[in-house]
């Protein structure tokens, strides 16, 4: 057996009698191979292609065990010494390999890097000169088919010619073809020169697969794709043309954009806001065009654009007269108030500038906010509007949702433009009192900040119409309502101009229901019906009447209430149900009397929404006076205490920290003011031997404030002597450590609560006397006031009689009881 060194690579093949040149290009691994072959086995190597695409020269299984018996063509001695060799191969990029036989490597074995195999020349089958023959003609005959598949050139086919006329080399002829063809594949190129047998190698050749119309069948496969696909891309772009064209046509039509194009060419929008239209409804078009959803929503943001006043105005009256005139129409009374928005409006209008101050109307519900806001606008010629804010917690109410989100809209102020359809309206406020403060979304009330600054309403930002369109609010008169100003941020506050307006007398009410409410709801129904005498006849004054002992009624005995807005129902149920009496022919005409309106149109009196006072005053009740946002109202107050240790007071009545704090300096001045003496009767002991309680009575309502101090110190000593505080007496004002009485507020609506609940005399503070003048007249003359600096006259006043008169009481059981002591005395001498 011979041995020789194994060369596999993979994709190389090397045939008999063919050449073929193998890069090497600085590989080591070859030219340690190559050079061992030239120096130990002359030149000759074995070449064999790999069976798998990852070679393991550790494994036979990787390579073919048939290959080619090959010799190196370098032009050079073989007696040359390795080195050399090594030397001169890698100065080459490439060498050639000259094909002598088909063999087989029948063993193999690795030296260093290098494998080795023993190999036996492999002979082909002989065949006779017939078959021969036939073998020939039938190359010959699919030469040219075969040159053709194989696209070997011009130059290349010389040989094939010559060689068909040797009947001998037909397998030689076979293996050059296989050799020269690039487009044999590596499978049939390995078939071929495994196999011995020149009619198997023949037929695989000429069954080789057409390649060339295997591409051209592609190639116009392809072609026929690609033209079908451009004209049909053609016909679809051309269809999406004229489609866009028809949708513009119809998005100018049918959605209107071609009035709104219209509406900015002939009307004086200002240029930023066409900017922003025009670029918009490019943008529409081409969401309108593409049957994009979000065209709709492009299409209301112009739609609210185009719709808001930029320029348009009302010609605003500045008359003062013609507005004392509608307040006089609607509102009785309020002299101060009107007085104040005349100043107000006088103020405004002779600045230059915006006062920077918004009108705020502070009062309880009912008593004419709303219509006096609604009668300034009417007297000055501009749009009335109302919001009302409470429960507002979300800024985007105020300054509009960004369009990012779905259903995003306009805040309520740019709402209320669009709605007025000018520039100038009056907007009313309403609850600012009650805005949402510190939620998760943002405060609205300091987002109201913007709106009423003159410095910024300028340029109003609403977040729906984005940066680039700010409205102006300028020209805006904001008049804004609250029941209590506490609840209301400093920093809102502090841009307002307060109005109080303060609870209605029972006098007021009756003037209001006579010469007002009444006239008002009257005229609100229109209720016919068809006599067969008369024509329709509506129902007029002359068929109800409400007497004025009706009236006073109504206000005394089923509403009780700081405004009007409960006696308005009350009435006008009244007359509804005068309706149904008249509608089915009951009764053609009614005085409506106390009489009848206990038994026939009201009949239960109503529930009192204001405490009344103590019809049996006992020993530990005191009568305080409050003010609320809802008006002014009486504070009872109740206290016991019961034998234990020392301990802290006990306070119910939903109390507020302020008025806890009342409660113990009460009681820390009685503490100090009787530890010296007995001072308002009042044994020292008792402090530290029992438990004082405080009570407010109607717990469930939120008492809060300082200027019960003087109540709550009457009532702890009243329980603590058992004397009793006369139940129309009526009591208010801050009390210190050392005994003064402080200032309080609201005095007007606590004398109209006292007056209201049938109280005689009030005890104010000192320092309040200068506001007695703002109770109303007819109150002051019904109601006894007294002002006083310290405690110690409050008690004068309370319990000073009352101790006399026990004194004088005392005095007399003394004297009697000494007189019949002298006379027994007599009666035993005798």
């Amino acid at each position: 057996m011979n041995t020789l060194p194994i060369l596999s690579i993979d994709d190389f093949f090397l045939f008999p009698k063919c050449s073929n040149y193998l890069s090497i290009n600085d590989a080591n691994h070859l030219i340690e191979l190559l050079s061992i072959a030239w120096n130990n086995y002359q030149g000759k190597l074995i070449v064999v292609s790999w069976e798998e695409k990852t070679f393991n020269i550790n494994t036979p299984q990787s390579f073919s065990p048939v290959g080619t018996l090959a010799e190196i063509n370098l032009g050079i001695p073989l007696e040359v010494d390795f080195k050399t060799i090594v030397n001169f191969l890698k100065d080459l990029k490439e060498i050639k390999l000259q094909g002598l036989e088909r063999v087989k490597v029948t063993d193999w074995e690795r030296e260093d890097k290098i494998l080795n195999g023993e190999y036996q020349v492999l002979s082909e089958a002989e065949l006779d000169e017939n078959i021969l023959e036939e073998l020939a003609e039938k190359l010959a005959r699919n030469l040219p088919n075969i040159l053709k598949k194989v696209k070997l050139s011009s130059i290349e086919k010389v040989p094939f010619m010559t060689m068909t006329m040797m009947k001998g080399d037909i397998s030689n002829v076979i293996d050059f073809i296989a050799q020269k063809s690039q487009d044999v594949d590596k499978l049939n190129k390995q078939k071929i020169l495994t196999s011995l047998d020149v009619r198997e190698r023949l037929e695989i050749l000429i069954n080789l697969p057409n390649k060339q119309k295997i591409e051209k069948t592609i190639e116009d496969e392809t072609r026929e794709e690609i033209r079908n696909q451009q004209e049909e891309y053609y016909l679809r772009e051309k269809l999406k043309t004229i489609e866009k064209k028809l949708r513009e046509k119809k998005s100018r039509t049918s959605s209107g954009i071609g009035e709104y194009l219209d509406r900015l060419e002939k009307e004086p929008y200002p240029n930023y806001v066409k900017t922003v239209i025009y670029k918009e409804i490019e943008r529409h078009g081409d969401l309108f065009t593409s049957n994009s959803t979000e065209a709709s929503i492009v299409k209301q943001y112009i739609e609210w654009l185009i719709n808001l006043p930029w320029w348009q105005k009302t010609t605003e009256s500045k008359d003062l007269v013609l507005v004392r005139q509608k307040l006089d129409e609607k509102h009785y009374g309020l002299e101060e108030v009107k007085e104040e928005i005349s100043r107000y409006l006088a103020a405004s209008w002779k600045a230059k500038e915006p006062l920077g101050q918004i009108m705020l109307l502070c009062g309880p519900p009912g008593v004419g906010k709303t219509s006096i806001a609604s009668s300034i606008a009417e007297a000055l010629g501009r749009k009335f509007a109302s919001i009302s804010v409470a429960g507002l917690d979300d800024v985007a109410e105020i300054k509009g949702h960004r369009r990012t989100y779905s259903g995003a809209m306009p805040g309520q102020i740019i709402q209320v433009m669009k709605k007025v359809q000018v520039q100038n309206p009056l907007i009313f406020i309403d609850e600012v009192d009650k805005i949402g403060q510190h939620s998760f979304r943002g405060n609205p009330s300091y987002a109201l900040l913007e709106v009423f600054d003159p410095q910024q309403n300028k340029k109003f930002i609403d977040y729906y119409l984005g940066q680039e369109v700010p409205y102006d609010l300028s020209n805006v008169i904001f008049i804004c309502a609250a029941n209590e100003l506490r609840e209301i941020p400093f920093p809102l506050l502090n841009r307002m101009k307060v109005i109080y307006l303060s609870s209605y007398t029972p006098v007021e009410k009756f003037n209001i229901a006579k010469n007002y409410l009444i006239p008002t709801i009257l005229k609100r129904y229109h209720w016919t019906t068809v006599d067969k005498k008369e024509n329709q006849k509506g129902i007029e004054e002359e068929k109800i009447q409400f007497s004025d002992e009706a009236i006073r009624e109504i206000i005394n005995h089923y509403t009780r209430e700081s405004g009007v807005r409960g006696l308005s129902g009350k009435i006008e149920q009244i007359i509804q149900k005068f309706i149904v009496e008249l509608t089915e022919n009951k009764k053609e005409k009614i005085t409506i009397t106390p009489e009848n309106l206990k038994k026939e149109y009201l009949k239960k009196k109503g529930y009192f929404e204001f405490t009344t006072k103590q019809k049996h005053p006992r020993a530990g009740s005191a009568t305080g006076l409050a003010w609320t946002g809802y008006g002014g109202d009486i504070l009872p107050i109740e206290v016991v205490y019961y034998p234990r240790k020392e301990s802290d007071p006990e306070l119910t009545g939903n109390l507020g920290d302020i008025m806890k704090e009342s409660c113990r300096v009460a009681l820390n001045y009685l503490r100090a003011a009787t530890s010296q003496s007995k001072k308002f009767n009042i044994d020292p002991k008792v402090f530290s031997q029992n438990v004082i309680h405080i009570h407010a009575p109607e717990g469930s309502t939120p008492k809060e404030g300082p200027s019960a101090g003087v109540a709550l110190t009457s009532a702890i000593i009243s329980a603590l002597t058992g004397k009793v505080i006369p139940s129309d007496i009526g009591m208010t004002g801050e009390i210190t450590l050392h005994g003064h009485v402080g200032e309080i507020g609201g005095l007007k609506e606590k004398a109209i609560a006292a007056h209201r609940s049938e109280l005689k005399t009030i005890i104010i503070p000192k320092n309040n006397e200068k506001d007695i003048e703002d109770i109303p007249a007819e109150i002051r003359q019904e109601l006894k006031i007294i002002t006083v600096e310290d405690y110690e006259e409050v008690w004068k006043i309370i319990f000073k009689k009352q101790t006399n008169s026990i004194k004088n009481l005392q005095k007399s059981v003394y004297h009697r009881d000494a007189k019949r002591k002298r006379r027994n005395e007599k009666k035993v001498d005798t």
